[in-house]
């Protein structure tokens, strides 16, 4: 466990004895033999800063000390530091490219802002995935502790939705009617359905192992136990794009499998509020370092309204005549219903 070193005066360096200094060595040592465990140490959601009990405290320690007194560690435990949480920056990189992609009021040279924000996203991407291999290719132990620590292992659906966010940019930017041929469009509907069973398997599975190994408390819960669903929910917003670039019955199929596949991860996600809104009313607002993940809430119901909407309009130009015996009406209704579904949910 993480412990806060022993407070020096540096105002009066005099106080500053050899006992001071021998419990300094002995931090050090203790820091480094921690680093030798299965964790991360400390790990982005464990660290003193973010414990309630001892922020004050350490931030106290370290205006005082200043950064030059932390342990000088080498490159390879550094590594070991390097967690799933690093993937939420190509999450919110490759949501930037899609923003701009989605930007009603067009001007030249957005789209080449936007492409640079997709082939950003792309390199960050490969950064990460090099570096965690690193981590679990130099210390064995740790992937398994990423996976079932209580914190961490929350975040490795991250790695998923930003590898969801990368094909959804290659869609948008990609498939653009004379920017390539339809070689493209093929391959994409092959990974959406790669991704589809991928985020299924790691929602599922996530969820599976924290049920398994980890005893939580209604004062411990946050919103960001919603992240594991989190694969699910970029489905419907790809599917919508994808629908409107393949033609015919294989745009239904990836229609209906976006309606079905978001359903499950709002279904979950909503599940996961009732149970953090019944915490707030018995046990009161989470410490203050914890507040800002509160934000992560509004994600589920964001990325359901956008996919919901798009993929109504997606939907009546790939309806069949014979579709539930009354053709293009079909598509008709259900593209009005996904509209007043979507300022519903934004209500």
């Amino acid at each position: 466990m993480y412990q806060r070193p022993p407070r020096i005066d540096v105002d009066h360096p005099s106080t500053v004895n050899e006992t001071s200094n021998q419990d300094l060595s002995r931090y050090d040592s203790r820091h480094h033999q921690a680093l030798r465990t299965n964790y991360a140490v400390p790990t982005p959601l464990a660290s003193p800063r973010n414990n309630p009990f001892e922020a004050q405290n350490h931030d106290s320690f370290d205006n005082e000390q200043g950064s030059t007194d932390a342990p000088n560690l080498p490159w390879k435990e550094r590594v070991r530091c390097f967690t799933w949480t690093w993937f939420t920056m190509t999450m919110a990189t490759g949501q930037m490219a899609n923003v701009l992609y989605a930007v009603p009021y067009r001007f030249p040279g957005l789209y080449a802002i936007g492409v640079t924000f997709f082939l950003l996203n792309i390199c960050l991407f490969i950064f990460n995935v090099v570096m965690i291999t690193l981590r679990f290719r130099l210390y064995p132990s740790t992937f398994w502790a990423s996976i079932s620590h209580p914190s961490e292992s929350l975040f490795v659906p991250a790695s998923v939705i930003s590898f969801g966010t990368i094909l959804l940019n290659i869609t948008q930017y990609g498939t653009q009617q004379g920017r390539t041929g339809e070689w493209l469009d093929e391959v994409m509907v092959v990974m959406f359905w790669i991704y589809a069973a991928l985020a299924m398997s790691f929602t599922c599975g996530i969820y599976l192992v924290m049920w398994s190994t980890q005893v939580f408390t209604l004062a411990t819960l946050t919103p960001v136990w919603i992240f594991p669903c989190y694969p699910l929910l970029v489905i419907a917003p790809h599917a919508a794009v994808l629908g409107n670039r393949v033609p015919g019955s294989r745009a239904l199929d990836i229609l209906i499998g976006g309606f079905t596949l978001q359903g499950v991860g709002f279904m979950v996600s909503l599940m996961v509020y009732a149970a953090f809104l019944y915490r707030l009313m018995t046990i009161k607002l989470p410490q203050d370092p914890l507040r800002p993940g509160m934000f992560v809430s509004v994600g589920p119901s964001g990325f359901t309204i956008a996919g919901i909407i798009n993929m109504g309009q997606a939907l009546p130009k790939s309806i069949p005549p014979d579709f539930m015996s009354v053709g293009p009406l079909a598509g008709t209704i259900t593209m009005i219903m996904a509209n007043w579904v979507g300022i519903w949910l934004w209500g």
